[in-house]
């Protein structure tokens, strides 16, 4: 892994932690100035304490005549779970300081060790005072600024260290002098007092602005559900936090918009606006309706029990004159999540995928129910089917173990990897010689393929190309060495993004279903490791060749931030939802399939990987995942759990739109 790339998420950088209280966002995980960088996850039903960890989880009060050092055990048992043990937390500490409030800002330790540094007598009076020095290798940190830092590798023996400073009252011990701006939290408790919870935003710019961008945050578990929704709501007001996602995504909120009383009742939430979201069209208005109900009742809501919204402008309710999404219930002034489906970018419906075989680009349905009942989508050829894959080659189901001669297909040239757009309009495709050096597109819909393909050729005799992947707007991203191309489906004309990926060869590329982010496989002189940035589309600017007053798009890809602490040598990706991607790692025991979230946190190997596995490709749980092996066989699973079968035919290079 390199250890001198870019600002790793390990643990819970890129993700940002929500306070229920009167701090607006108490910021995105990030690593500190200084300490080992680890990971560790949030995600694992982990209740095993850990030997070497001071703090317990379930805090009681101080015992009668307990020691200095047991009393700072006893407050940072407490302060782990603040707010929810704050009484328990007063307690522990003397006057002034009982009105210790450190907002949400913490310090992640690998573990805690208090050492009692003796008890002495001090002031006119003679008072005792004892002194405790706490101290541990700092894992990350939390705090209020929503940026990150990340620890050098020369600090990777530095630990953090704070004397509290104990006195008597009523003849019992307490604390004086408690952190003001922190709390000390191990990263064996970390997951067990918060959990993850997904904002949603739209892109910044594009048509793509109508499909919504998910942004992965912490809250802390124990909360009640009223300030927590609260909260969530201000932070849909506010924006992204997350660093690496400003600019490319932004709230539906009108700048300059009020938010009122935020009420939760029963399974409804109530949320009334000012300001100058009252005087906001229907659009704006279904935009923010939208962000809200996939934030407060979507899959990752913290409060399960919500299921609908009822928008309020100045304290009058707000229905929409008309169905959002054309489809569903009637609009009523409580909205439900039914309403809003077709924002979602990451739609649980059977696709098909594409692969390679002899040379050519063929298409099966993936639909994982028909799996599950012993079936799958026969070979098709990509070309001649209008529509998107879904509504048009989901059909024809065929035993998975079969060996059938696939139709007649229209040829093309000699492909090594292939990949249809999401809407099913074009398909690009690679040369595998010399040295996978010429990029074809062409529209989905022709007579003929190898006319179609020659229309529409790209970077001839231009070696070196790895990756393709396609964007919700029909423009191909293309990775070649240390450069990525952005290419129309519609041949008009060709520019090129920055590449912000540390100046390393691009081995590996997807653009995520949302069209705002991108993860990467960069390999430099250290090593390979995986990386997720935000493309920023704008407007663009008039370029010679193109019809006049139309305007090419331009493209920033934001700075980015490392993802999947622990993987040792990714060489394949493939996004499976909107928090998940799915990675092959080349593990010195063989290649091994990885979860890899993108909030940061550690990946984990899947259940089963199939034997030789040298690529993957997947499209949420209505679909099989595909893998392609060394042999240039096909396998597929029905579960994310497996097991793995082999899928009849040889291929290579499977991939979903």
């Amino acid at each position: 892994m390199a250890s001198g790339g870019r600002p790793r998420l390990a643990r819970v950088q890129g993700a940002c932690l929500l306070a229920a209280a009167a701090v607006a966002l108490a910021g995105c995980a990030g690593m500190p100035g200084s300490g080992q960088v680890r990971a560790f996850t949030s995600k694992q039903a982990d209740t095993e304490q850990n030997p070497e960890s001071q703090i317990g989880l379930f805090p009681s009060g101080p015992q009668p005549n307990s020691s200095p050092e047991g009393i700072v055990q006893g407050f940072l048992t407490a302060s782990a779970s603040y707010p929810t043990d704050a009484p328990i937390v007063q307690e522990y500490v003397a006057a002034p300081a009982k009105d210790w409030n450190p907002g949400w800002s913490v310090t992640v330790l690998k573990s805690i060790n208090t050492q009692p540094l003796g008890v002495a007598r001090s002031g006119p009076h003679g008072s005792e005072r004892a002194l405790v020095e706490v101290s541990g290798s700092v894992e990350a940190t939390l705090n209020g600024t929503g940026q990150y830092v990340l620890a050098s590798a020369e600090a990777e023996n530095t630990t953090q260290d704070y004397q509290f400073s104990l006195v008597k009252v009523g003849g019992q011990w307490r604390i004086s002098n408690p952190p003001r701006t922190y709390r000390l939290v191990t990263e064996a408790e970390f997951p067990q007092a918060y959990q993850n919870q997904d904002l949603y935003f739209f892109a910044s710019t594009g048509t793509q602005s109508t499909m919504l961008v998910p942004d992965p945050v912490f809250v802390p578990t124990g909360t009640s559900p009223g300030p927590l929704v609260s909260q969530l709501v201000t932070a849909l007001g506010q924006g992204p936090s997350t660093t690496w996602l400003q600019g490319a995504a932004d709230t539906a909120f009108p700048l300059g918009t009020r938010i009122g009383s935020v009420q939760l009742s029963g399974a409804a939430v109530t949320v009334d606006l000012g300001g100058t979201a009252v005087s906001a069209g229907t659009p704006t208005l279904e935009r923010i309706s939208a962000e809200l109900l996939w934030t407060l009742a979507g899959p990752t809501a913290s409060v399960s029990t919500i299921q609908s919204v009822e928008l309020e402008l100045n304290g009058r309710a707000w229905a929409p004159p008309s169905r959002p999404c054309g489809t569903g219930q009637a609009p009523t002034a409580f909205q439900k999540l039914a309403s809003y489906e077709c924002y979602d970018p990451y739609p649980s419906v059977p696709a098909s995928f594409s692969y390679i075989g002899a040379g050519q680009p063929w298409s099966r349905c993936g639909s994982e129910s028909q799996a599950q009942d012993g079936a799958i989508g026969s070979v098709v050829s990509v070309f001649g089917h209008a529509g998107s894959d879904s509504s048009s080659q989901c059909g024809g189901y065929v035993d998975p173990q079969s060996s059938v001669p696939p139709p007649r297909a229209l040829l093309t040239p000699a492909l090594s990897m292939a990949a249809v757009s999401p809407d099913g309009r074009f398909v690009a495709g690679v040369s595998p010689s010399p040295g996978q050096g010429t990029l074809y597109l062409g529209p989905v819909v022709g007579a003929y393929a190898v006319s179609s393909f020659s229309a529409s050729e790209r970077l001839k005799n231009a070696p070196g190309i790895t990756a393709i992947s396609w964007d919700r707007e029909d423009d191909l991203w293309v990775a070649q060495g240390d450069t990525i191309w952005v290419v129309p489906g519609n041949g008009t004309t060709r520019y090129q993004a920055v590449n912000p990926f540390g100046g390393g060869e691009i081995t590996g590329l997807a653009v995520a279903p949302d069209g705002v982010r991108i993860a990467a496989i960069v390999q430099d002189g250290d090593g390979a490791e995986l990386e997720l940035a935000a493309i920023e589309r704008t407007g663009g600017q008039l370029e010679v060749g193109v019809q006049r007053g139309s305007l090419v798009p331009r493209f920033t890809i934001e700075a980015p931030v490392q993802l999947g602490p622990g993987l040792v040598d990714p060489i394949s990706l493939t996004w499976y939802n909107a928090d998940t991607l799915l990675v092959v790692d080349a593990e010195s025991t063989g290649n091994t399939l990885m979860s890899v979230p993108v909030d940061g946190e550690q990946a984990t190997p899947l259940p089963v990987t199939p034997a030789g596995v040298i690529s993957i490709t997947a499209d949420t749980g209505a679909n099989i995942l595909v893998a392609g092996l060394s042999d240039n066989r096909l396998a597929f699973s029905d579960s994310i759990a497996g097991p793995w079968e082999n899928l009849g035919d040889g291929g290579w290079s499977p991939a979903y739109p």
